[in-house]
């Protein structure tokens, strides 16, 4: 499962993404009705080669959008797929296509195996900026590094840091130069871009990882074992934000988390009618000739701490109309909770 981040719309990956349409279904709904193919994978391949494990929508550019089906080496291996243009919203056309196959390190045979791709986490601020993961004892493919969208590649662990051991996971961590955490068979490791070498990391226990998360309201990251249960631990602090900027008219019907601060650019405007949740110490600037209509939401920090509310930006010199001054409009009970004033 993957939610838009600027929609929130549910997407999955079966053997192909598919999109959620409506929020609530209704009696008498079939599938159809509730959710539309959005890729067309089947074009490439056959159905047992397809079984999508990881997807993810970019934050800078919501119309890309990477998926990684698995490999069942020796017989099949690995695919990542993009699309740059938000799939194919249900459409199927057999002379267009919306998910084009990308190259990557090691794809196809060595010898006897397939190094098998396990997952991938993209730059919030660049959609051409991607890590992937592999499992596997193939000393040199544990996580390889693209700036190009996946054009040209990079090896993450230059100098062999890492024990020849699979990575089964990936995350990246926003508002930082690019620290990165994987969880392998061994525990869980990270490295930003200040460092080469990989290091262990938090007092997790020394098996096999199968899942990270990171849950920002809380500044924690929390690591799913095979045997051990599920553990939570501190992310690395830095003094920078990450940012959110809307450039465009939104209107959110969905509640939606943020991984950071949020910026409402000129022309802009934002109407909100669900519950949106801010990590603390991060805000809501609404920029000159940008506006923010809370109707009906409520801006919270759902952990209970305290965020740093709103700057409306503008220049009291200058002469009051909307392209000056950015506009907070609050109807119809929307709430304000949790917040510096």
């Amino acid at each position: 499962l993957y939610n838009n981040p600027l929609t929130n719309t549910m997407y999955f990956g079966l053997t192909e993404v598919y999109k959620r349409k409506k929020e609530l279904p209704q009696q008498g709904d079939i599938w159809s009705d509730i959710w539309e193919i959005d890729s067309d994978l089947g074009k490439d391949l056959l159905m047992h080669e397809r079984q999508i494990i990881e997807f993810v929508i970019c934050e800078s550019d919501t119309n890309t959008a990477y998926a990684i089906t698995a490999g069942d080496p020796p017989i099949v291996g690995s695919h990542l797929f993009k699309t740059t243009i938000g799939g194919s919203n249900g459409v199927f056309d057999p002379n267009s296509i919306f998910y084009e196959q990308l190259e990557f390190p090691g794809n196809g045979t060595i010898g006897e195996q397939y190094p098998i791709l396990t997952g991938i986490t993209v730059d919030p601020m660049n959609k051409d900026r991607i890590w992937i993961s592999y499992t596997g004892y193939i000393a040199e493919y544990k996580v390889w590094y693209s700036d190009d969208g996946g054009i040209s590649w990079v090896n993450s662990d230059p100098n062999g840091s890492l024990n020849n051991l699979p990575v089964n996971a990936i995350a990246y961590q926003y508002g930082t130069p690019d620290r990165i955490y994987i969880g392998t068979d061994a525990g869980v490791y990270t490295r930003d871009s200040l460092s080469t070498d990989w290091e262990k990391y938090g007092d997790f226990p020394n098996v096999r990882v199968t899942e990270l998360k990171i849950n920002y309201c809380a500044n924690k990251i929390r690591v799913a074992t095979f045997g051990r249960g599920v553990w939570e631990g501190d992310l690395v602090e830095y003094q920078g934000n990450y940012v959110k900027e809307i450039d465009d008219d939104i209107i959110l019907n969905t509640n939606l988390a943020l991984k950071g601060s949020l910026k409402i650019n000129d022309g802009a405007t934002l109407t909100l009618k669900k519950q949106i949740n801010i990590p603390a110490n991060h805000k809501i600037i609404i920029q000159p000739g940008g506006k923010l209509i809370l109707d009906g939401g409520t801006l919270t920090n759902g952990c209970g701490d305290i965020w740093q509310g709103i700057e409306v930006w503008g220049n009291p010199n200058a002469t009051q109309i909307p392209a000056n001054q950015g506009i907070l409009q609050v109807i119809n009970g929307g709430t304000i909770e949790n917040a510096e004033v």
